[in-house]
């Protein structure tokens, strides 16, 4: 076959498919009510296709997605590191696309099914349809249940609200079709590479291994495990800021700071290896390693009932006290940890030990700019490349910083991002961007392994390649669906929280 043709044209073949499919609507599973603006609406219990309703459904032609690329003035131009993120998650999901043989509906049953053994990771299907008036209403379906139902109404409250702040933009998108997509509240993927399905779930956070889009989580909305009566980031993020603020540099205790779980991810390994430094049995003190002190405890875990945090432990620190210290330490945990955000709100310099869990926002994160990247493993740190780089690069950084009476560049530019680039304007906007690119899949009338298989069996009309909106060449794709990840994909009980 010939080189692939840009996404801004299409095929004669393929094109009178698009001219005559305009007039369909899309299919859907039930005629749901309910609006962004009437609040939160009752969960209902998702009802299955029969096998002759499903296969209707999946036999009628899918919509190509009209182009929708951020104009002037658009929400991108204020918050320039959406579009290049979105980049980086949608790479894995096109890579994906192009070699699934799955229609659109197919790929939301096989999401919709994912079992992690003998558990349905909690998910919910949300609605985007139009309402005849120009206005886009958000319905949502349970798949499964939450492991705490406050994750759930927290993601979807600031999905919601994003909906609502980018109506217009999402009517436009959408025109008279209807969108569903999945999302988990789980603090791990769904959406195996390995199946090569037609579209993502929407996720806290993605790895290697995964398609799954990273959004806000639900700590955005609500954080019980803060213990704070607003627990909003917006509310959480001003009251660091402010105790940032009232904090001058040389004021702030020197030590090396963390609070968290150690029983979970890299801490595993690592925070046993800093306590030796810290207790004198390591190959050196923590001073000499490091440059200044430790102030690291075990906290455990953290368990949530109906919304509010239960025990707190005898190490438990306010966020704001934080603040108090010059250097912060931050780990993965179960798979990602949400405390990231409030570290780098206190202007404090930000040690980021490595994960491939990663959230939204981390695309944007520069090393030595805004944070000082670590390398980690899943379980810890090799402790070799610990003593001999890790090490000595902390200290490095601490004796350069630890004297001055000003806030030193990184911290600075760390904050700066987190007040200005992660506002809640701003989390509405790459839910936006997310759903643009989002469409581009779901409305895709063929994948690339579709057109392929048809070419080889005389069929395929001439199209001679996929095409969809906006211009983005597709990869080439082989091979058909296969299934991956039968089982967990992480050691422990599925159903624990994030750790902070």
């Amino acid at each position: 076959m010939g080189a692939r043709k840009a996404r801004g044209t299409l095929p004669i073949g393929l094109g009178i498919l698009v001219l005559a499919t305009l007039g369909l609507g899309s299919f859907s599973l039930r005629q749901f009510s309910g609006s962004v603006a009437g609040g939160a609406s009752a969960d209902a219990q998702l009802v299955r296709l029969g096998a002759a309703t499903a296969a209707q459904a999946s036999a009628q032609p899918q919509q190509p997605a009209a182009a929708v690329l951020p104009q002037g003035g658009t929400c991108f131009d204020k918050y320039t590191w959406i579009q290049p993120a979105l980049d980086v998650w949608f790479e894995k999901a096109w890579a994906a696309a192009n070699q699934s043989t799955q229609t659109t509906e197919q790929a939301l049953q096989v999401l919709r099914d994912t079992m992690w053994n003998k558990y349905h990771p909690g998910m919910d299907e949300v609605i985007l349809r139009p309402d005849g008036k120009g206005r886009v209403l958000m319905d949502i379906l349970q798949v499964a249940p939450p492991n705490q139902q406050h994750k759930k109404r927290c993601m979807l409250g600031l999905l919601r609200d994003a909906v609502e702040t980018h109506n217009a933009e999402l009517a436009q998108l959408l025109g008279d079709r209807e969108m569903h997509l999945i999302v988990e509240t789980e603090d791990f993927g769904v959406t195996w590479k390995a199946q090569k399905s037609k579209i993502p779930a929407f996720a806290m956070c993605t790895d290697d291994n995964h398609s799954d889009i990273p959004v806000p989580d639900f700590t955005f909305y609500c954080y019980p495990e803060t213990r704070f009566a607003n627990s909003s980031w917006p509310a959480i993020q001003s009251l660091l800021q402010h105790k940032s603020d009232m904090l001058a540099w040389h004021e702030r205790r020197s030590e090396l700071f963390h609070r968290s779980n150690w029983k979970v991810g890299p801490r595993r390994g690592l925070m046993p290896l800093l306590q030796r430094y810290d207790n004198g049995t390591g190959p050196k003190s923590s001073l000499e390693a490091f440059g200044a002190e430790l102030d690291i405890q075990d906290t455990g875990f953290v368990q949530v009932n109906q919304g509010k945090a239960l025990r707190k432990h005898e190490h438990f620190v306010w966020l704001d006290g934080q603040c108090d210290y010059k250097y912060l330490i931050h780990t993965a945990g179960f798979s990602y940890s949400g405390g990231l955000k409030y570290k780098m709100a206190c202007g404090s310099m930000v040690f980021k030990f490595e994960s491939t869990y990663k959230e939204f926002f981390e695309p944007a994160l520069k090393d030595q700019y805004h944070v000082v990247k670590l390398p980690a493993k899943h379980d810890g740190v090799e402790e070799g490349w610990f003593q001999n780089f890790t090490a000595p690069l902390i200290k490095e950084v601490v004796q350069r910083t630890i004297g001055l009476d000003f806030q030193p560049p990184i911290p600075k530019q760390g904050q700066a991002f987190v007040r200005e680039q992660l506002d809640m304007p701003a989390l509405h906007c790459y839910w936006l961007g997310a759903l643009q690119r989002y469409a581009e899949l779901y409305f895709l009338p063929k994948t690339v392994r579709q057109l392929e298989l048809e070419q080889q069996g005389g069929g395929g009309g001439g199209a001679g390649g996929s095409k969809a909106a906006g211009g983005r060449r597709l990869a080439e794709g082989a091979g058909g669906a296969e299934a991956g990840g039968a089982g967990l994909p992480f050691g422990g009980d599925p159903r624990l929280l994030a750790a902070a």
